[in-house]
Formats: structure tokens, sequence, C-alpha cells
């Protein structure tokens, strides 16, 4: 009896939960479509040491680490200590791949990901690259000189690149996420609020953002009576904010503290973002898309300095479609965001951008990019 081929595929990225969490909701998307079809599935990732090796590993993707080199679109001597990073990389890359021959490609660019973009097409296999924001990053675009197809979030991104080879997915979002979505009040009621209450829910990554940090916690007590909050602040500065808050906000008359400090939502992520009624944040793709599946309204507050300002373009397209109100951060003051907040709480406000967060937060991205991956890689 002849043996079943294996289709391989490889991911390639930065060690971010901006590239990890997008390539995890392919995986499984490509993960349910071979069980639905009956074929073999090899996944594997090639890219920095990261501490979302677990994730990978959990989600059946084999980890392979390599070097990692930054190149930095500013004059920096570290460019120059990361160049002799780059080619051993390269050469890593070399390596991994001819051990595993996949049969394409997915790139989500950032630091790592380019050396195996350039060690694929050394052996003209097949590569696919997805760009999240709605300027591209550098890997991605020296990256799209080598791609067969490209994958964009935002359909103003796709000028950016060739137009035969370019197509709209929207955000990648884990399916595994979105089936946890619950009622709005039973989510409030999971996590330890009041289910009458607004809930503002506050997203720093796995690092918080601390500008937002010191702005909540300086003005929680002008905050509070507006609105409930969950704060996701980042696992290093954890302990300081849940200190500060003790001493800020006491439980009500029914037990119920009014403000959550969280290190890091993983397992309570998708019950906090069906609780919310409110999404505070940055403006990075993944997080802002995630909002939007979950037909959130968002204020954001585009991080100065990001790569070509890409997080200012992404808020302004959410603003002008609606989802989104925009917070810049020189602008960050008690009495301009309480107004903002206020304004969006309103009941006709919370219709119309809820509506436009729905239109914008498809969930069929990543499938979508799965069945790419695979018409890529031969299988019909």
């Amino acid at each position: 009896m002849p043996k079943v081929r294996e289709t391989r595929i490889v991911f390639a990225g930065g060690g971010s939960g901006g590239h990890v969490y997008p390539l995890i909701a392919v995986a499984e998307s490509l993960h349910r479509y071979a069980t639905q079809r009956g074929f073999l599935l090899g996944l594997h990732y090639i890219g920095p040491a990261s501490a979302y090796q677990g994730l990978f590993e959990q989600n059946e993707v084999a980890f392979h680490p390599l070097a990692e080199a930054k190149f930095r679109r500013y004059a920096s001597f570290a460019n120059l200590l990361d160049i002799p990073k780059f080619f051993v990389s390269v050469l890593q890359a070399i390596g991994k791949l001819y051990v595993v021959m996949p049969d394409v490609i997915l790139s989500k660019g950032g630091p790592g990901a380019l050396p195996v973009v350039l060690a694929g097409w050394w052996y003209r296999i097949p590569i696919v690259i997805h760009e999240s924001d709605a300027i591209p990053g550098l890997a991605n675009t020296i990256s799209a000189k080598f791609a067969r197809r490209i994958a964009v979030s935002f359909t103003e991104a796709s000028q950016h690149f060739p137009a035969s080879k370019t197509f709209i997915v929207g955000g990648l979002i884990r399916q595994s996420l979105y089936e946890k979505d619950i009622p709005e009040r039973e989510a409030k009621e999971k996590l330890g609020f009041d289910p009458d209450r607004p809930l503002l829910l506050v997203l720093g990554g796995s690092l918080g953002s601390k500008r937002i940090n010191d702005f909540i916690i300086s003005h929680l007590l002008a905050i509070l009576p507006h609105v409930q909050v969950m704060h996701q602040t980042g696992i290093q500065n954890y302990d300081e904010m849940k200190r500060a808050a003790e001493t800020l906000a006491a439980p009500d008359d029914r037990g119920k503290t009014p403000y959550h400090p969280v290190p890091y939502l993983t397992e309570e992520y998708a019950t906090a973002l069906s609780a919310a009624d409110c999404i505070l944040s940055r403006a990075g793709s993944g997080t802002i898309f995630e909002a939007m599946s979950f037909g959130k309204p968002a204020i954001l507050i585009p991080l100065p300095g990001s790569a070509n300002n890409h997080q200012h373009a992404n808020a302004k397209i959410l603003h002008a479609q609606g989802a989104a109100r925009i917070i810049e951060e020189t602008n960050l003051t008690p009495s301009i965001f309480i107004g903002e907040l206020n304004a969006v709480m309103t009941q006709s406000t919370q219709e119309h951008m809820r509506a436009a967060a729905v239109k914008m937060g498809g969930r069929s991205g990543a499938m979508e990019l799965a069945k790419e991956l695979l018409a890529c890689a031969g299988l019909q």
C-alpha cells in the first residue's frame, strides 16, 4: 500500500504576539480543513526563540529556533551588529528548510521572517506573505519581491504590493477565540462585574503599555464613576498596578470590585471581549481586529514612533469607518478621555460603532488564507 504523502507548511515571523497569534489562527484552520478533507498535515515554525513556543506546540506546530537579527529603518550601530547575525540565520534557515522541505511557506513578517523567505526562495518553495497593518513593515516589503501570493488585512495595504499577487482576507482571528463568545451580561457576571454597568476593557498586550497603565491608575477615581474597568496590565507591571488599585477601588455594597487588573488574558480573553462595552488599546492590528470581530467599539491611542507610523494609519481607517475614536498620546488627558468615553457609551453611538465594527471584523480570514496556502502547495 503506497504511503500517504504529508502536506508540509512552514510558518515564519517575528516572535511577538502580533505575529504569533495570527499564525496560530491559520494553524487552527489548516488542522480543521485537514480533518474535514482527510489529508496528512505537518506544520512547522522557523523563527526567533520565543516565549510562545509552548503555544505553537499546543497547536501541533513543530518549533525550530533561529538566531534573530533585527534591521531598523533608522541609523543605529545595532544594525552593524545584526548583520552577521542575519547571515547566520539565513544559513540556519537553509539547513532547517532542507530537513523539513515544505510545500509552501507563510511569512508574517517581523524579525526572523526574512531569512526563512530568502532560504525558501533559494529552494524555489512557494512563498505566501501576510501583512496585518495598513502600511507594510520592512520584512514584508522586501519579502513581497519573492512571494507568489500576498494577503493583506486592510484594503489600504494592497496599494503597496503588486495587484496581480495581492488579495484581501481581513484579520486572522483564532476560531477557538470566537467560539467562546457569550452574551454580554453573562460574560460580565462570569468575570465578577456588575452586569448593569458598562465595562471598559483596557488591553496592553503581554508587555503592557506603560503610558496607558500610568494614565489609568493615575485617574482611576475619575474614571470609575463612569465605567467598570478590566485592565490587562502586562506581566511585568501587574504587581505594581494591583497594589495601587487596592487603595483606590473598594468593593461596592454587593462585594463587586469595579476595577480588575490582570497580568495577561489567555483563557479569559474571549470572555473579556464578550463582556466589554468598549476597548481601550494601542492600534496594533491584532488587537483591533480581535475587538472588531466581537463587534466592540474602540478608543485607540496609536503608539508614537511605530514603524512607518503604521498604528496611526490603522487607527485612522477604523475611525473613518466609524468603529473607533482616536486620542493622540499627547492629548491623553482625563477630560478628553472621559469625554470620548461618555460619547462612546451613549446608546446611539454604541449601536453605530458596533455595527461598523462588525462590518470590519470578519471571522473568515484565517480559513481563506489556509485554503490559499493549500492551493499553493498543490492540494486542490
